[in-house]
């Protein structure tokens, strides 16, 4: 879409309309002329949509609207968005951009206490073994966030150890590996 703050604002909306669709807060005796599902369905909000059809569901629009807030610069709202979203959600291809993200939110929004638990979570969930791009790329960067978090908490010689011991030999291993994840951890990194 391209024009977050449009995009952040129509998913707010969606979001509204949902809550008051949920708990009843719809008149009874008022009859839209079309229900929130029909208006999924038309090919016109479609595409103003940032995601599939089928797929828009309230955790969907919480990692949209997420996404939107990050690139606005709104980091206590695309906070509250990813942790609605993570809540809501189990291992994806769209969750390891979301825990990435996420996790860089809370270094903007000067979390780093949180960024490093939350690094420290995600990395015993997601484990070594994973073998995804997107998987290996999450990683590595959640490695990266963690040491910063450390600099952040002024743990100087625990970053520094972290990143020698840790990050670059993991660096090292994938640049070697010539796995198809090393062009995207490379353009990730620059």
């Amino acid at each position: 879409m391209n024009n977050f703050e449009v995009e952040q604002q129509l998913l707010e909306y969606v979001l509204e309309s949902r809550g008051t669709e949920r708990c009843g807060g719809a008149d009874k005796d008022s009859k839209p002329s079309k229900t929130l599902n029909d208006l999924f369905d038309e090919p016109n909000l479609a595409a103003l949509l940032p995601s599939q059809i089928t797929s828009v569901n309230a955790s969907m629009v919480h990692f949209h609207m997420a996404v939107a807030a990050l690139e606005n610069g709104s980091w206590l709202e695309s906070k509250k968005h990813f942790e609605e979203f993570l809540s809501l959600c189990k291992f994806s291809k769209v969750l390891f951009c979301a825990v990435r993200d996420y996790v860089y939110v809370l270094l903007q929004c000067k979390l780093p206490s949180l960024a490093l638990k939350k690094c420290e979570h995600y990395l015993l969930e997601l484990g070594n073994s994973a073998t995804e791009d997107d998987a290996v790329v999450t990683i590595l960067l959640l490695h990266l966030y963690k040491a910063d978090a450390l600099l952040c908490l002024e743990r100087v010689n625990e970053c520094y150890e972290y990143l020698k011991q840790t990050v670059q030999p993991k660096i090292q291993g994938f640049m070697k590996s010539g796995a198809p994840a090393t062009s995207a951890i490379s353009k990730e990194i620059e």
